[in-house]
């Protein structure tokens, strides 16, 4: 498959989602999800009766922007508009200023200029045409906004064992098909707002694609390590911490402290 990655002289990283700071490929951030899967299931079922059956990605959330941009440190002092509070709390680490824009009106609030970059799905900025207000596409990847499917826990108590039993089976043999299609989703989505490469399912665009450095990939580690993580762990709470430790901090090893 054609590709606007192939036009760089390696791909760019994918990093999963704050507060998970390890370059990798779609199937480790899947992997994440299923070590944390328990602790979300137990939370809702306890806190809202719904029983969660399967968690989701959207692709891959890169880096829009107006002007030229080469790297990270140019985030400094830029109005940039994101969509969850880890990444609001990465960019203003950088010296950047986070806005909270719904999706919706992230366009035209960047054509206003009262947003200067923008934080969104690779492909998801293309269909909201995020290329009209922006020239400039930095692919390092934030990690991904998710979705969850869950049912409400009576009405899938009241179901007979074996037809849960199959309705588990096909749902996690639907979420392997969407955590791959995220991956695809993600490269089609710098394809499409490049112009480089195959775009089917996007509007081609002549966004300039910056070529990801190797020292922002180690400033990312670094900023969530110090910072997101951190912050994270103080609002979670001391369980929610040692959740977090005994799951998807094993995996990543990293041990987070509230």
């Amino acid at each position: 498959m054609a590709s606007a990655v192939d036009q760089l002289s390696d791909r760019p990283p994918s990093v999963q989602t704050p507060p998970v700071p390890w370059p990798a490929l779609v199937w480790f951030g899947a992997l994440l999800i299923a070590a944390y899967f328990p602790v979300l299931d137990e939370f809702f079922q306890s806190k809202h009766g719904i029983k969660v059956l399967a968690i989701w990605p959207y692709p891959e959330q890169v880096i829009f922007c107006k002007s030229p941009i080469k790297g990270l440190a140019d985030l400094k002092g830029r109005k940039i508009r994101v969509g969850t509070r880890p990444i609001a709390e990465f960019v203003e680490a950088l010296g950047g200023v986070a806005l909270n824009i719904p999706f919706g009106d992230a366009v035209g609030k960047l054509k206003e200029g009262a947003a200067d970059c923008g934080v969104t799905g690779s492909l998801s900025g293309n269909a909201a045409h995020w290329y009209e207000a922006t020239q400039y596409l930095y692919p390092l990847s934030l990690g991904w906004s998710m979705s969850m499917q869950a049912v409400s826990l009576a009405a899938w108590e009241r179901l007979d064992p074996r037809v849960q039993t199959i309705l588990a089976a096909e749902i996690d043999k639907l979420g392997r098909a969407i955590w791959d299609r995220a991956e695809l989703d993600t490269l089609e989505g710098l394809n499409c707002n490049t112009g480089l490469g195959s775009c089917t399912r996007g509007v081609k665009a002549q966004m300039a694609l910056v070529r990801v450095a190797e020292s922002d990939r180690k400033l990312l580690s670094q900023v969530l390590r110090q910072v997101v993580i951190k912050r994270w762990a103080q609002r979670c709470g001391a369980e929610c911490t040692r959740n977090w430790n005994k799951t998807v901090g094993k995996v990543v090893n990293i041990q987070a402290e509230p």
